[in-house]
């Protein structure tokens, strides 16, 4: 994907990080994390420690935008499925999830 990325935007400056753990020298007006990649942290310390380090690295008075999805989400979104076709692209994404955890096992 850094590479699609990178063709597209050269300009830009690309980083590989760990959301828990990445340390910039700068710091931002607004940092951004959608697609519902938060829902990827696991646990509630993983989730906390984003938020650390998205606080350290805004500016005082910066933006933090994201999307979470909730509970209920899972239960009724994640079993759609979707399409995109393009010219030299074909993607399939069908959800699925199981909830044989606990909510608040976590």
């Amino acid at each position: 994907m850094l590479r699609f990325a990178k063709q597209n935007a050269p300009q830009a400056e690309f980083v590989v990080a760990d959301a828990r753990t990445f340390q910039f020298s700068d710091n931002f007006d607004a940092v951004i994390a959608v697609g519902d990649s938060l829902n990827h942290m696991l646990t509630s310390r993983d989730l906390g420690a984003v938020f650390g380090n998205v606080i350290i690295a805004l500016k005082p008075g910066g933006t933090f935008i994201f999307d979470l999805n909730v509970p209920e989400a899972f239960r009724t979104e994640w079993h759609k499925s979707s399409t995109v076709v393009g010219t030299d692209l074909l993607m399939y994404v069908r959800g699925s999830y199981d909830k044989s955890e606990p909510e608040n096992s976590r």
